[in-house]
């Protein structure tokens, strides 16, 4: 692609937030100055790429869309401001490609596309789930002796509240997992 219709990324890494469409352009490594009708020119995907972004953004927390909006906008929903770092890192688990500038936006967490699959070594499960069930007992009282808890509904209420869907099952489960690497408490001798 010519030099003129690449992104300005010294420009464009300094932005907090864009419109949909900006980060749109951005992900098919077109500068977004150049306009929508241009755009649609010179990539057939822009449409189709504007079109999923579109429907990936909303203003509501309780919503488990990726994308949130920092503004709401009369309009067709592509004009919607959004963080840029979290269009990024949305874009490089969507589309294949994208460019490594907008990737690097997105932080050390945005992995390529291909690699959707996360190995973790046995140590680095056990150290998350000691930091869950830590977490569990001291933050919301969970008791793994007691059969009920009602610390796993207010932990499904809690994610729920930050856009992340979890059921009380799968809470449970991993509550569970986590507890059988608690420390054992010797039982203290009665002084009866």
């Amino acid at each position: 692609m010519q030099a003129g219709l690449k992104p300005d990324w010294s420009h464009w890494g300094h932005m907090t937030e864009v419109e949909v469409w900006d980060g749109v352009a951005l992900s098919l490594d077109i500068e977004p100055s150049l306009g929508r009708a241009t755009i649609s020119r010179l990539s057939g995907d822009f449409g189709k790429r504007l079109e999923l972004a579109r429907r990936n953004v909303t203003a509501s927390f309780q919503s488990d869309k990726p994308l949130r909006a920092t503004a709401i906008i009369p309009g067709d929903g592509t004009d919607v401001p959004v963080l840029l770092a979290q269009f990024a890192s949305w874009a490089a688990r969507t589309f294949d490609p994208i460019p490594q500038e907008l990737r690097a936006l997105a932080g050390p967490s945005a992995r390529p596309k291909s690699d959707t699959s996360v190995e973790l070594s046995t140590r680095e499960r056990e150290t998350l789930l000691q930091l869950v069930i830590g977490m569990a007992v001291g933050g919301y009282g969970y008791d793994p002796d007691r059969g009920r808890n009602e610390a796993t509904q207010q932990i499904v209420d809690d994610l729920a509240q930050r856009g992340i869907s979890l059921d009380a099952d799968t809470v449970r489960k991993w509550l569970k997992e986590g507890a059988k690497l608690l420390p054992t408490v010797p039982a203290k001798p009665n002084s009866g």
